[in-house]
C-alpha cells in the first residue's frame, strides 16, 4: 500500500455504566421522517454506527440511520463500525452462524476503545462527541439535523477508481477562512462495503438473511488518517491527498464505496466529508 501527500486525510449485560436494552423508548420525533430541515450550508453529516450482529437493538438503530439517509440523501454518510474490544465482546459483534462473514474491523475497535463504547447500539455524529459521550440512537436524529445546518470550515471533494486490483483515492479541498484548530488537519479514508447477508439477532431471535450496508472494511493509511495540513490553517489553505490500497480477496468490488473524512486530529472532529462510489 502506498500513500502520497501534497500539502499546500446482544446481548451485552453487566458491562459498563450503560447498556441499551429492548426497554429503550425512542421518542417519536426521532423515528419519523420529515422534510423540515434547515438550509444545507455545505457540510456533510457523518453518522458512525457502533453495531454488531449479536446486538438485539442494533437493527432498530439501523432503521433510524436509514430514515436519516432517506431524509438527507447524499448529504449524510453512514458508516457501520463492528469493533471488538474487551467490553464489546466477540459474541456481540462477531459472526452468529457458521459461514457468515465476519464484519469485525481493527480500526473500528480502535474507535470503540477511544470513545469508550460500553454497549451497543450507539453512535457519533461528525465525531463532535468526547470520549465516553457517544450518542444513544434516541439522539441521532436531532444531533444530525443540527450538524446538517452548520456552515463548514473547509471544502472537500474526492474520486475513487479501480485499476486492476488497486484502488486509488484522490481528494482535494481548502479552508476559505483561517481556522483555529487544536491539532493538525488529517484526511481519513474508509473503504465501505454493502450487501452483507448475515444471521442477525432481531428482537432476541437469530434471523438469517439480515442485510448490513456501509460496513467499514478497511482504513487506508492509519486509523486516524494522514496529515495534509498543519494546525491552524490560514485562509485559502489548500490540501491534496492521494491514497492507494489493493482490493482484498474477501471484498466484493461491486459493492464498495469510499468515504473521505477531513478531521482535526486533536479533537477527532470531522470538519467535512465526501463519499464516492468506486469507478471501475
Amino acid at each position: 500500500m502506498k500513500t502520497k501527500i501534497i500539502a499546500s486525510a446482544l446481548l451485552l449485560f453487566g458491562f459498563g455504566a450503560w447498556v441499551w436494552t429492548a426497554c429503550d423508548k425512542i421518542p417519536e420525533d426521532e423515528t419519523r421522517i420529515s422534510s423540515d430541515l434547515p438550509e444545507w450550508q455545505g457540510k456533510t453529516v457523518v453518522l458512525e454506527d457502533f453495531t454488531g450482529v449479536g446486538c438485539t437493538n442494533c437493527p432498530n438503530a439501523a432503521e433510524i440511520a436509514h430514515g436519516l439517509q432517506t431524509l438527507m440523501g447524499d448529504k449524510l454518510i453512514v458508516v457501520e463500525l463492528h469493533g471488538q474490544t474487551e467490553t464489546v465482546t466477540a459474541s456481540l459483534v462477531g459472526p452468529q452462524a457458521d459461514g457468515d462473514p465476519d464484519l469485525r474491523n481493527a480500526a473500528a475497535a480502535v474507535y470503540s476503545t477511544y470513545w469508550k463504547v460500553a454497549g451497543l447500539p450507539c453512535g457519533l455524529i461528525n465525531r463532535q462527541q468526547a470520549p465516553g459521550e457517544v450518542l444513544s440512537r434516541a439522539r441521532w436524529r436531532s444531533t444530525a439535523i443540527g450538524v446538517y445546518g452548520e456552515a463548514p470550515v473547509a471544502t472537500i471533494e474526492a474520486t475513487a477508481s479501480l485499476s486492476g486490483s488497486t484502488i486509488t483515492v484522490e481528494a482535494k479541498g481548502s479552508f476559505p477562512q483561517a481556522y483555529q484548530s487544536k491539532g493538525e488537519i488529517r484526511v481519513l479514508t474508509m473503504i465501505l462495503e454493502d450487501g452483507f447477508s448475515v444471521t442477525q439477532i432481531v428482537s432476541g431471535t437469530a434471523t438469517p438473511g439480515y442485510i448490513h450496508n456501509h460496513v467499514l472494511r478497511h482504513v487506508i493509511d492509519e486509523a486516524w488518517g494522514v496529515k495534509v495540513l498543519d494546525a491552524n490553517p490560514a485562509a485559502n489553505s489548500m490540501f491534496n491527498y492521494t491514497g492507494t490500497v489493493n482490493v482484498q480477496s474477501n471484498w466484493n468490488k461491486d459493492n464498495l464505496s469510499v468515504a473521505v473524512l477531513l478531521c482535526d486530529n486533536d479533537t477527532k472532529e470531522i470538519l467535512n466529508a465526501a463519499k464516492v462510489k468506486l469507478n471501475q
